[in-house]
């Protein structure tokens, strides 16, 4: 099991409200399972775990990660799904993962792009 800290920097495309862009990170992550907590994009604490499956060397990977998380008190819900597709090398991952957000018509959809600086502790 690898311990992991970080911080992550992400931009909410086609969305109509101000995000927090800035996340700080911890990070657990086993064989291929994840499990985490972070500062999200509502500036609340989401804990996460999920399942990532990727490709490539050590050195570069493709990949994607799949699971649960808490801390979204926009949508009136205590655990949501998450997803994101991304390409990692040495400690920098590059993302995009599929959102929406509640608005006053509706739901509106969007993608959050970004990177993220995670090292290992352990």
């Amino acid at each position: 099991m690898d311990i992991l800290l970080g911080i992550a920097l992400s931009s909410h495309l086609n969305f109509q409200n101000p995000y927090q862009e800035v996340h700080p990170h911890a990070r657990l992550e086993t064989e291929r399972y994840v499990a985490g907590v972070y500062t999200n994009s509502e500036d609340n604490t989401s804990f996460y775990g999920g399942r990532y499956w990727e490709v490539g060397p050590d050195y570069f990977n493709i990949g994607i990660e799949a699971g649960v998380v808490t801390g979204y008190e926009t949508f009136n819900t205590e655990i949501m799904p998450y997803g994101r597709a991304y390409f990692n090398t040495n400690n920098t991952t590059f993302f995009v993962a599929p959102s929406y957000e509640k608005t006053a018509t509706g739901l509106q959809d969007g993608i959050i792009i970004g990177m993220e600086f995670l090292f290992k502790v352990n």
